[in-house]
């Protein structure tokens, strides 16, 4: 039977190859529009490593960039039919048997990059909801489009008054080092590890900087939503702005919503930087709801430098 999808027919055989497959299938779609579409976790098998975030599983895609990615990562594949009569099957999705052998790291780069913060409570479940990062996204098209401003509280009061579910913890730092190259760094470090977006590139007058040395070029605010496994927000953020080359960095606001256990934001930096998230077994989420009680950010105190091995 034919395969009918976006304007074009294939007839593989039995089992195809990722390789084979997308092969033909570019070659039959070069000149059409790209595929569009989401994809989502369909399940884990037994065989997945549970301590690692993924080594294996099943993944339904419909989107092209993301299609090839897993090109890279391997695995086996097959259609999934969604309508079928006698003349062809209507196809939304394909299936992914991703291959164990690769660092799961790989595999959560697919969803962090286009999906945003991978949200798992357990194995097999689904990728249920937005990322943070995704929703704050689509609330600034839409108020650029209505001519406002789209700011940081701007699109939280527009995602809290629409109630959207978001994961994830928002933050703001202050970077001294070579901002170009910096946030082009950063976003190479999306593409594979995590989600964020640069908001904000105005410094506050109000707002206490890092100390110069002759080695900064630049100083700037960078405001963004990481998400987060199994790791505390302010460790990430200091592990990932730093390996990036920062000459100095000073985390300014962080929020999130406790749910498990209580961390209290404005203790002692350092102990909140080695707060281990697997040592007390939860997972930070911010909460919109939070928004219009309380502060955007809690301010933390402290200035931290980075590693002189990591400049």
């Amino acid at each position: 039977m034919d395969i009918q999808a976006y304007g074009f027919s294939y007839t593989p055989p039995a089992f195809i190859s990722v390789q084979e497959l997308f092969a033909e299938m570019q070659s039959l779609h070069k000149a059409k529009k790209k595929w569009r579409g989401q994809f989502r976790l369909l399940s884990f098998h037994n065989q997945v490593d549970r301590n690692s975030l993924i080594r294996g599983g099943i993944l339904s895609v419909r989107d092209e960039k993301v299609a090839l990615r897993l090109l890279e990562i391997g695995g086996e594949m097959r259609v999934v039919p969604t309508e079928q009569d006698e003349e062809h099957i209507d196809f939304n999705c394909f299936l992914f048997k991703l291959d164990r052998t690769r660092p799961s790291r790989v595999v959560r780069g697919l969803f962090t990059t286009y999906f945003g913060s991978l949200s798992i409570r357990g194995w097999g479940q689904y990728l249920d909801r937005l990322s943070a990062q995704v929703v704050r996204n689509k609330v600034e098209n839409l108020l650029e489009e209505a001519g406002e401003s789209a700011s940081l509280r701007a699109v939280s009061k527009y995602i809290d008054e629409r109630n959207i579910s978001t994961t994830g913890v928002f933050a703001q730092i202050v970077v001294s080092g070579n901002f170009k190259q910096l946030v082009s760094d950063l976003r190479e470090i999306k593409r594979l590890q995590m989600h964020y977006e640069v908001v904000d590139e105005d410094i506050n007058p109000d707002t206490p900087l890092p100390q110069h040395s002759e080695h900064v070029r630049d100083t700037r605010v960078i405001t963004f939503e990481a998400g987060l496994r199994g790791r505390s927000a302010a460790r990430q953020i200091y592990d990932y702005i730093h390996a990036m080359g920062a000459s100095s960095a000073k985390v300014i606001g962080i929020t999130e919503e406790n749910e498990d256990t209580d961390v209290d934001l404005n203790m002692n930096p350092e102990r909140f930087w080695n707060k281990d998230l697997d040592e007390i077994k939860r997972t930070m989420r911010i909460s919109v709801e939070d928004f219009s009680d309380s502060p955007i950010f809690e301010l933390l105190s402290g200035r931290f430098h980075a590693d002189p091995r990591l400049s």
